[in-house]
């Protein structure tokens, strides 16, 4: 029932945003990305920020990309005219990154690129208690303090949930979006 449950929740979560489904086959380059942002935009319906983190209440939901971009067009067009709670999804490319954690200023969702490498870590510690909910598709990016990351299984992309990390940066994750996770219990020195 379970399995069940999350696979309709899933399906519910990325085809309504225009993505399709992916089948148990393997994923392909293209459709992987239309799905991760698909995901993007997903998440910000099942994350509440703290007070003080938009402006004003017209403010975009900000959604950055930070290093290399694998989306090209697909993310903008994944948000393009939707709105989450009375507000519009705003797309930001930050570049590489040089100025890590000023670069993460005013973005509500940020994906961070493999492009990053090995800076990857000192920029998850500098951004620790930072309100932003950070996503990225590097392989133990939860585990190493980012709060949700993307992962190929078994011709699917799922995602993995740090909850620790997500409590430490005041986001309130929905229970739907947790049942529907793996939750990553992140290293020793978190």
């Amino acid at each position: 029932m379970r399995i069940l449950a999350a696979w309709f929740l899933t399906a519910l979560l990325v085809s309504s945003s225009g993505a399709p489904v992916l089948p148990a086959e393997t994923v392909d380059a293209e459709m992987a990305m239309r799905v991760k942002a698909a995901y993007l935009f997903q998440f910000t319906r099942f994350v509440q920020w703290p007070e003080g983190s938009f402006p004003d209440e017209k403010s975009p939901i900000v959604i950055g990309v930070l290093g290399r971009d694998p989306f090209g067009r697909t993310l903008d067009s994944t948000v393009a005219d939707e709105k989450v709670r009375g507000r519009g999804i705003e797309v930001r490319r930050l570049g590489q990154g040089e100025d890590s954690y000023e670069s993460v200023r005013g973005c509500h969702v940020l994906f961070v690129s493999d492009s990053l490498g090995p800076g990857l870590d000192p920029m998850l510690e500098a951004w620790r208690e930072a309100s932003v909910l950070t996503v990225s598709d590097v392989e133990g990016f939860a585990a190493r303090g980012g709060i949700v990351e993307l992962a190929p299984e078994q011709g699917r992309i799922i995602f993995k949930v740090n909850r620790v990390a997500a409590e430490r940066a005041d986001l309130k994750l929905s229970a739907r979006l947790l049942r529907l996770a793996r939750i990553v219990e992140p290293r020793v020195n978190e």
